[in-house]
């Protein structure tokens, strides 16, 4: 899945013949279950904590093990891992 929505995505959510409340709820499960939707939230909490694969311009090391935890906090986006627990966890 792609963002913006594509053409034919437009196209079927338009023409979905049910009401608009039930049409837009299937739209929000199904962009909900896309692991992109963990892609797209963890950048923001990845910035907040400064993750970087390398420690930058000068001192440019690259952190090889660093991909863990940026899959763990986009998992956690996509498992909806309760917020209290998440804090607990870093």
């Amino acid at each position: 899945m792609k963002l913006p929505p594509t053409t034919q995505e437009i196209r079927q959510f338009v023409n979905d013949g049910r009401s608009d409340e039930v049409a837009f709820a299937a739209l929000v499960d199904r962009l909900l279950e896309s692991p992109h939707y963990g892609e797209h939230w963890a950048r923001h909490w990845l910035d907040v904590v400064r993750y970087a694969d390398s420690s930058g311009f000068a001192n440019d090391w690259e952190r090889p093990n660093a991909w863990r935890y940026r899959d763990y906090v986009i998992r956690a986006f996509n498992d909806d891992k309760p917020f209290d627990l998440f804090i607990l966890e870093q």
